[in-house]
C-alpha cells in the first residue's frame, strides 16, 4: 500500500516545528518514498538531497545508505545510470562498514542491474558472483537461485557458453530442490541451449526435451512447442 502523502507531508511539518533534525531526516525519506511511489521524481530527489544533508550531519550512517538506495532510483528514473551508481557504491561502502551482509547482498544486486542495464555485463557478472557467494555461505537458497538466475544469461551474452551452462545448471539443481518446476524447466532451456550453441548438439537437445517435457507437464504447452521448434531448428545444424 502507497504511503499517504498527506500525512507524510504533515508529519515533516511537525518535525520542522520541533526544530528535530532527525525527525525532519526520516520524515523526509518517507516523504520521497511516497513521491517515488508516484512518479514524481523532481520532488523526490529535492526531499532525499535534503534527508541527506541532515544524515550527513548526524553521522548517520545508516540513514545515509538508505538514502542512497532511494536515491539511485531517482537518477535511474532521469536515466543516470552512473549517478545510480554513485549512490549505490556509497551504500555499499556503510553497510560493507557495519558488516550489514543483508545491506551488503541488497547494494551488489542494485548495482548489478545498474550495470547490466548499461550493457556492463563483466562487471554485473562480479557484482553477482559476489551476492552469490555471500549467499551461499549464509545457506540462503532463495539468494542463491536469484543470482544465478541473474548470472547465467550475462555469461551467455558475453559468450562464456560452457560457465553459461553451469550457471544454468546450478539453478536448476536449486529449483528442482525447491520443487519449482518453472524455473528447472527455464533453467534446462538455458543450459541446453549454451550447450548446443557451443557445439554439443545432442547434449544440448537432450536438456532441451527435459524442459520440453516439464512445460507439458505443466500446461504450458506454447512454451513446450517453442523448445521442440528450438530441438528442430540445432538438430538440422547437426545434419
Amino acid at each position: 500500500m502507497k504511503i499517504d502523502i498527506e500525512d507524510a507531508l504533515a508529519t515533516l511539518e511537525d518535525m520542522r516545528h520541533e526544530d528535530s533534525d532527525e525527525g525532519v531526516a526520516n520524515a523526509l525519506f518517507k516523504v520521497a518514498v511516497a513521491y517515488l511511489e508516484r512518479g514524481r521524481i523532481a520532488q523526490a530527489d529535492e526531499a532525499l538531497d535534503e534527508a541527506y544533508y541532515l544524515c550527513k550531519k548526524l553521522d548517520n550512517h545508516t540513514g545515509r545508505a538508505q538514502i542512497c538506495l532511494r536515491w539511485s532510483e531517482v537518477a535511474l528514473a532521469k536515466g543516470e545510470a552512473g549517478l545510480a551508481e554513485q549512490h549505490l557504491v556509497e551504500a555499499l561502502a556503510v553497510f560493507e562498514a557495519q558488516d550489514d551482509q543483508t545491506g551488503v547482498v541488497g547494494a551488489l544486486e542494485r548495482l548489478g542491474r545498474v550495470y547490466a542495464s548499461v550493457q556492463r555485463d563483466e562487471d554485473a557478472c562480479r557484482h553477482f558472483d559476489r551476492a552469490l557467494s555471500i549467499c551461499e555461505q549464509g545457506g540462503d537458497q532463495v539468494g542463491q537461485l536469484l543470482f544465478l538466475q541473474y548470472t547465467a544469461p550475462l555469461m551467455r551474452r558475453r559468450g562464456l557458453l560452457q560457465e553459461a551452462a553451469r550457471y544454468y545448471a546450478g539453478m536448476g539443481d536449486l529449483a528442482r530442490a525447491k520443487g519449482d518446476q518453472m524455473r528447472e524447466a527455464l533453467a534446462w532451456v538455458g543450459m541446453g541451449t549454451c550447450r548446443a550453441e557451443a557445439g554439443d548438439i545432442s547434449g544440448g537437445a537432450a536438456n532441451l526435451q527435459k524442459a520440453r517435457d516439464i512445460f507439458r507437464s505443466l500446461g504450458q504447452l506454447n512454451r513446450a512447442e517453442q523448445v521442440q521448434a528450438e530441438i528442430a531448428r540445432f538438430e538440422s545444424t547437426d545434419q
